[in-house]
């Protein structure tokens, strides 16, 4: 399989959700569509930097099958959250050994958030696992990642669909967002979690649904909408559904052979 330098591949956000971003890579493998850049928030930075160092989908879906990211025995001791993502640093070596963005075989960007200056980050040099990390620490819920000295969390916090750091490089983007935005009923929105839930999607969609416009295909799996961002319990469902997902744009992804 080749990789097509103009083509570029955008991974939003979203909790486990993102694993449905697994199903997209699983259809491009099919059809023999290698994008050469990468960008990815949160659980899409995750996928994006195995992607991006040359794991198949059935080898990216086992990492999320047996790492469980929600695992509530990895309690953030004096820490600024539930979970720390950082006690997952020797399982980000042993999937990528080379703790360095240059040595991923596709060019992947991912984003960031500075907790201190407010400022979202795009990040695509150095340190590779720290970074990945931050990307993916959703506040409250995991502890904030430190590096040099400084204190970043999620990415999708200002950034949730980073298509900008491919536009200088690509013709065509290919996009995938996990967070359809459903009609909640009153009657959904009863219990703490659920109204904090809502209110998180509802600021991510205005941030990004302008940027769906830079990518064609733009998946959004509607199903997903029946999935939170922490269920544990499904991820082989929501790998099907991204994959379903994406089947429905398979005319559009098979004229990237003939541009």
């Amino acid at each position: 399989m080749r990789s097509d330098q103009k083509l570029g591949l955008v991974l939003s956000g979203g909790g486990l959700r993102g694993i449905a971003h697994i199903g997209l890579i699983r259809l491009l493998e099919e059809l023999h569509i290698e994008p050469a850049y990468v960008a990815g928030t949160s659980a899409g930075a995750i996928v994006g930097a195995l992607y991006a160092a040359g794991y198949t989908a059935e080898a990216i879906l086992e990492f999320f099958l047996r790492t469980k990211l929600l695992d509530w025995k990895k309690y953030a001791f004096r820490k600024a959250g539930i979970l720390d993502l950082q006690r997952y640093l020797p399982v980000l070596s042993e999937y990528l050994p080379d703790n360095r963005f240059d040595q991923l075989k596709k060019k992947l960007f991912v984003t960031r958030t500075n907790l201190e200056t407010g400022a979202g980050e795009i990040i695509s040099s150095g340190e590779l696992h720290r970074n990945i990390l931050a990307s993916a620490a959703l506040p409250i819920l995991f502890a904030p990642v430190e590096i040099d000295d400084t204190l970043y969390a999620d990415g999708g916090i200002v950034n949730n669909f980073p298509v900008e750091p491919l536009l200088p490089h690509c013709s065509t983007l290919i996009g995938m967002y996990v967070n359809p935005l459903a009609m909640k009923k009153k009657q959904q929105l009863k219990h703490t979690l659920a109204v904090v839930e809502r209110a998180f999607h509802i600021g991510l969609a205005n941030h990004s649904m302008p940027k769906f416009k830079f990518c064609n295909p733009m998946i959004i799996p509607e199903k997903l909408r029946f999935h939170s961002l922490i269920d544990v319990r499904h991820s082989r469902d929501i790998f099907d559904i991204g994959y379903a997902a994406a089947m429905e744009h398979r005319p559009a992804l098979l004229q990237l052979h003939n541009p």
